[in-house]
């Protein structure tokens, strides 16, 4: 019974500590099996009380160095983790995860403000019809009332084939460019950027560009329709 406590103990404990433990017990089975033991104690029993005073202490180091190991990997890890969170919280882009399952792993709280009648689903876990039909019923994308379901359909066959580029207007009247990518595994990784100001200013430059050509037939129409002859110089 003494020798399994010291076993139990040294394989919990491990380390140095438990090491010296488990050296003690067997010192102490040893001693209370001499005092129950009547007559000369044969050399096999000697033995196994020598065996089991090295073979304890051994155990108890062994597994205080995979302890030590697998703590150190576990901050490590812990470590990582911080990293990677803190470097996509750091990105101007929104930053959404998948696994191959499309099921949500990670995103960063820029995603979550752009779209937040979801927010509340984009937790691990999560598959990403779920958070698209959220998006497309609370009303976050223009142009789509009435339409939902085909805009999810729609929506999902994109996200599957990760092919394309799209510009999506929502219904604040922001512009976002969708781009999305498979990895190794078979997940999606999003990306989701605000280019509002880049459209609002190409749209000004279309603009401009009718608005010059339709002066210019005016202006052409009124020389051609002026009875008298017309030049134009340079300055």
């Amino acid at each position: 019974l003494i020798y399994l406590t010291g076993i139990i103990l040294t394989g919990f404990i491990g380390g140095p500590v438990a090491g010296l433990l488990g050296a003690a017990i067997c010192v102490a089975d040893l001693f209370i099996f001499l005092k129950l033991h009547a007559g000369p104690v044969p050399t096999a029993v000697w033995h196994r009380f020598a065996l089991n005073a090295v073979l304890l202490p051994a155990m108890a180091l062994v597994v205080g160095i995979l302890k030590n190991r697998m703590a150190r990997e576990a901050l490590a890890a812990q470590q990582t983790s911080a990293r990677f969170l803190d470097g996509i919280e750091s990105l101007a882009d929104s930053f959404v995860l998948f696994d191959k399952q499309d099921r949500l792993i990670v995103c960063n709280s820029k995603y979550k403000a752009m779209f937040p009648a979801a927010a509340h689903l984009m937790v691990p876990g999560t598959p990403y019809a779920d958070i698209a039909r959220a998006t497309a019923y609370g009303g976050e994308i223009a142009g789509i009332a009435g339409h939902e379901e085909k805009w999810i359909a729609h929506r999902l066959a994109l996200h599957r084939a990760a092919s394309e580029t799209q510009i999506v207007q929502t219904a604040n009247g922001r512009w976002l460019r969708v781009s999305e990518h498979i990895t190794r595994e078979g997940g999606r990784v999003g990306l989701r950027a605000d280019v509002t100001e880049l459209k609002q200013s190409q749209e000004a430059v279309e603009t401009g560009q009718v608005l010059l050509t339709e002066s210019e037939a005016q202006y052409r129409q009124l020389f051609d329709s002026h009875p008298a002859p017309m030049w134009v110089f340079d300055p």
